[in-house]
């Protein structure tokens, strides 16, 4: 249940970055700056459609992680945790998982 809160939690702020990169994206100059030197001053420029590639890179990390985490949760199993009291009866081991 917890990891499904969190994968609602993750679409949520996804959602807002969405919504707020779009907002501001009629706002901006045709040219942004793209990429930065340790000092914060700007080595590359771009147009501001790369806004839009970074909010696409960045909701397919998100996707593969939400994914990821789905299919190793899905085949976890108690013996290949490292807790305590392994031979606990089966409710007991559904709750152990249910935290995972």
């Amino acid at each position: 249940m917890l990891n499904w809160l969190l994968a609602a939690l993750n679409l949520l702020l996804l959602i807002g970055l969405w919504s707020y990169g779009l907002l501001a994206y009629g706002q901006l100059p045709d040219r942004i700056p793209v990429h930065f030197d340790l000092q914060g001053n700007a080595l590359a420029w771009g147009p501001k459609s790369s806004l839009l590639q970074v909010l696409l890179i960045f909701s397919g990390l998100v996707a593969f992680i939400v994914a990821l985490s789905a299919l190793i949760l899905r085949d976890a199993r108690l013996t290949g945790l490292n807790v305590p009291h392994k031979g606990l009866p089966p409710s007991a081991r559904q709750e152990a998982l249910s935290v995972v």
